[in-house]
């Protein structure tokens, strides 16, 4: 082999084996790229959805889909080229390139939920009502929860809508409030279904059966189908003649406990501002606007408690008796809506 062939095949080798080399730490060294968690959404269940929710498997398979995959890093041999023996310069060796250290990926945790008996103690310490029975899901799990009890089932599916909302209130009015929430949860689902009332007799048939939860996702469709058909939230605090306290009755007391307190939800949830609206009985007071202006601000108080945004989310308003209801100034209960609160849904730049 002449000289020069021979200096040839030595830098031959000598790139080749170069090459090699800073391929085997560029593979060793490079950490793959991990894909990111998926962000998991998780909406609400429509009310048209399936009856079960199956939380259990949800969390199953969340945890699977958050878990960090293993990721082995291959090992690869580099040949060994044997040169042949020549004199060449000493070259000073690179220095010694560091591997990166170790990239730590954090993987989200998630949190079993609780049992239904721990989610129901839970429930119970914030509680305006007393919960008596067995069910204290939420409409849906409710509803799947009685459906077998539903006698004549297809026959109830076969009415159309009206006979069936007839059907319904026959069997409230008779106290059969289980048979008659699900005939309305059914209505619920129907196109032409009236959401609004539908709605008000799921939460009324909820809390005559004592079922914190359910009548609690009831009330807020409520709200919600209430503002999207009148931008209001139709539900009157009634007050005591020439007072700003609630009127003596004491279920209504109680029944405006839980109303604030769903009510509070709602705007706790959402970015809207609104009104509260004072009003007055026909020649209740010598000053209808300042009493008017003081049983707002009760409310406006009372929802403080819980929600002190509501200073900057809501403006008082004193009708008077500007917009009486009966407006026959016997100031009992007679004309008991005359005495009475309102809100209104407004635009927050307004405020």
């Amino acid at each position: 082999m002449s000289y020069k062939k021979l200096i040839k095949l030595i830098l031959v080798v000598t790139i080749l084996s170069s090459c090699t080399a800073e391929e085997q730490i560029v593979r060793i060294t490079k950490q793959p790229e991990i894909p990111k968690p998926p962000i998991l959404i998780t909406e609400p269940e429509p009310i048209a959805e399936k009856l079960q929710v199956a939380t259990e498997a949800l969390n199953q398979k969340a945890d699977a889909m958050l878990e960090a995959p293993t990721i082995e890093v291959p090992t690869i041999e580099v040949p060994k080229i044997e040169a042949p023996k020549i004199e060449v310069p000493k070259i000073e060796a690179p220095k010694k390139i560091e591997a990166p250290k170790k990239i730590e990926v954090k993987t989200k945790t998630v949190k079993k939920q609780p049992s239904a008996n721990k989610a129901i103690a839970e429930n119970y310490q914030t509680s305006p009502m007393y919960l008596k029975k067995k069910y204290f899901d939420g409409l849906v799990i409710l509803a799947a929860n009685l459906i077998d009890t539903l006698p004549k089932k297809k026959y109830y599916e076969s009415l159309d809508t009206k006979s069936l909302i007839k059907e319904a209130e026959r069997l409230s009015a008779n106290k059969d409030y289980e048979q008659s929430l699900l005939l309305f949860y059914l209505v619920s689902e129907r196109k032409d279904s009236p959401l609004k009332e539908t709605y008000l007799e799921l939460y009324q048939n909820a809390r005559n059966l004592n079922q914190q939860v359910a009548a609690s996702d009831a009330f807020q469709r409520l709200l919600a189908q209430n503002v999207i058909e009148t931008k209001k939230l139709t539900f009157k605090f009634l007050f005591a003649p020439q007072s700003s306290s609630f009127t003596d009755d004491k279920d209504l007391r109680k029944e405006y406990s839980f109303w604030l307190h769903e009510i509070v939800k709602y705007f706790e949830n959402n970015k809207r501002c609104f009104q509260i609206i004072g009003h007055t009985g026909k020649e209740e007071t010598d000053n209808p606007k300042r009493l008017s202006l003081q049983r707002a601000k009760k409310i406006q108080l009372m929802m403080k408690v819980n929600f002190p945004m509501v200073m900057e989310r809501s403006t008082l308003i004193g009708k008077g008796d500007e917009e009486n209801i009966i407006g026959i100034g016997t100031n009992d209960m007679m004309d008991i809506l005359d005495r009475r609160v309102e809100l209104n849904i407004i635009n927050c730049a307004s405020l």
